[in-house]
């Protein structure tokens, strides 16, 4: 029988706090995600029986902090797939499949840890060789995450990556290092944590816009984020579990991500 007995469960996702907008008039508020989204709900009550019920997203009425009636499942620790998210972009496959037509154990799995402490930010050498940003010369920047980087990643692996660095000191996720993980080690799965810069180019023109998204969507590879904790984990390699809903046409999805490691 599977226990949990030899096992210590780390909570990968962060304690996200509803500002709830109350039947009463109140306003009880709420905190944000680490990619700095607010989850806003609003009260009701059911004719039934009056028992209260909350529904995801501002009133109609408006909400100071997010706009009324909208909010999405990418929103706290989710899933995110290519199809229905990015199949619309050129030059990305015709068949990426949404996170519901994955299998259950692309979400559950081995996973390397990769807590990129050591890759400390280097001096640019010239202005733009940064991605995410644009650097000048004499600035630090993150160095670019590369196979070496990532020696503990195993063939099938989920992939666990962070960092302590924060700004244009952050490591990079290249769209070389995206394709060897996909082609090289088969990786079912990339979460990321704080540190790791890998949302970038997001305006450029089609088809050299957001190279991790398209290389990893664009092989089936999802991404989960925004992942905590990750700098608590003692050991490089862990069991994760980060199960999306199973929703048809859900381009993501909200999880409760999950490391269990060895004691």
């Amino acid at each position: 029988m599977f226990s949990l007995d030899d096992k210590t469960v780390v909570d990968l996702s962060p304690l996200l706090k509803a500002r709830i907008h109350r039947v009463d008039g109140s306003i009880e508020e709420g905190n944000t995600d680490p990619n700095g989204k607010p989850w806003v709900m609003t009260e009701g009550r059911y004719a039934g029986d009056n028992s209260l019920f909350t529904l995801y997203g501002a009133p109609s009425t408006g909400d100071d902090v997010w706009p009324a009636e909208r909010q999405t499942a990418h929103h706290g620790v989710h899933v995110q797939g290519g199809g229905g998210h990015i199949c619309h972009w050129s030059g990305v496959p015709d068949a990426m499949k949404g996170i519901w037509e994955m299998p259950a154990e692309t979400f559950v799995g081995d996973a390397a840890v990769c807590y990129l402490a050591d890759l400390s930010p280097i001096t640019a050498k010239e202005r733009g060789d940064y991605p995410p940003v644009q650097v000048r010369e004499g600035d630090t920047c993150g160095q670019e995450i590369t196979p070496d980087h990532l020696s503990n990643v195993q063939v099938g692996d989920i992939v666990l990556l962070a960092s302590p660095f924060d700004g244009t000191e952050r490591p990079w996720l290249s769209e070389a290092t995206c394709e060897w993980l996909v082609s090289d080690r088969n990786v079912r799965m990339v979460g990321f944590g704080a540190g790791i810069a890998w949302e970038y180019h997001l305006k450029l023109a089609t088809p050299d816009n957001s190279p991790v998204k398209r290389v990893l969507l664009g092989a089936d590879v999802p991404i989960v984020q925004p992942l905590v904790n990750i700098e608590t984990l003692s050991k490089d390699r862990v069991f994760f579990m980060g199960l999306p809903l199973r929703m048809s046409k859900m381009e993501a999805s909200f999880t409760r991500a999950l490391a269990f490691e060895d004691k």
